[in-house]
């Protein structure tokens, strides 16, 4: 393809207004690289490029490539480009497709007309005239022409290709959809466990949306590690200040809170407060003033 036909609903996506002006002239790159080969915005082992050959095919470093995430994700060893246009290619195939047909078709009927007179073939003696056909009624040339529409309207089959590029696309934004669902579930049970008002905007999506594409990260464990950390900070008048998304799901914050969920916090206290109250196998305290059993003092 010679042109990029980009839907501008596309430019609003969450994916592109996180990104700055660096990665947005990689993608652009990139893409345009994709549409001249028509390959449905899949750079097959484009994970194993290097620079030189990332800067011979669109242009760009591999740095750059990477940076320009989501834009540029890859899955397996493959590379995708987002909004590739693969509505677009697919017509612009079936048009070449129709065209080399119609243009073979023309060709021979030129061909035809403009024949040699120079090459003549030997005369033969006329042909006895054959019978003319009935003329056709008007309904049976209405449905002819309806029969020939018919045909021409009929799509041609989907190249295999772009078939898969199209299905690896709307799996990926299944995929995205369902983790930004997941995002949203856990910001309203945030704001249900601190009593605060957290709005599903980006600011407070991102961050959970990010930890949730990391590898082994589950939506209910993360509700554990929420409700642990607020049993944790609640009641702290420091700490309830970090009950925060952007805190609690810091890239740098994350890992540590998310493998103490399991950690028990005992009345809100903390877990080392609670390691020292724990009761010791074998010793039985000696009663201390104001111990009372069954209504009794213990210690007279």
């Amino acid at each position: 393809m010679n042109w990029m036909n980009i839907k501008t609903e596309s430019l609003r996506s969450a994916e592109f207004s996180g990104c700055d002006n660096a990665a947005l002239g990689a993608w652009l790159r990139v893409l345009s690289f994709c549409c001249e080969q028509e390959n449905g915005g899949r750079l097959a082992g484009a994970v194993e490029w290097n620079d030189r050959t990332w800067m011979i095919s669109a242009g760009v470093t591999k740095a750059e490539v990477e940076s320009a995430k989501p834009l540029l994700y890859c899955e397996g060893a493959d590379y995708f480009c987002a909004a590739y246009p693969t509505e677009k290619e697919a017509m612009v195939a079936a048009n070449r497709k129709a065209g080399k047909r119609g243009g073979k078709a023309s060709a021979q009927a030129y061909a035809q007309a403009h024949a040699r007179p120079d090459a003549q073939a030997p005369a033969q003696a006329p042909a006895r005239p054959l019978a003319q056909a009935p003329a056709a009624t008007e309904g049976e040339e209405e449905g002819e022409r309806k029969e020939n529409k018919k045909g021409m309207e009929e799509e041609p089959p989907e190249d295999p290709t772009v078939a898969k590029a199209r299905q690896a696309r709307e799996e990926t934004e299944e995929d995205k959809a369902a983790t930004r669902d997941n995002a949203k579930l856990l910001l309203e049970a945030l704001n249900e466990l601190t009593g605060k008002k957290f709005t599903p905007v980006d600011s407070h999506l991102n961050p959970i949306i990010a930890r949730l594409n990391e590898p082994g990260i589950e939506p209910e464990e993360c509700e554990k590690m929420l409700r642990r950390q607020v049993k944790l900070w609640k009641n702290d008048p420091k700490m309830s200040a970090h009950l925060v998304p952007s805190t609690l799901f810091r890239a740098s914050n994350f890992q540590k809170y998310y493998d103490q969920r399991d950690e028990g916090v005992a009345n809100g206290q903390s877990p080392l407060e609670a390691f020292y109250r724990q009761p010791v196998p074998g010793f039985t305290p000696l009663a201390r003033p104001f111990d009372t059993q069954n209504g009794k003092r213990l210690m007279q």
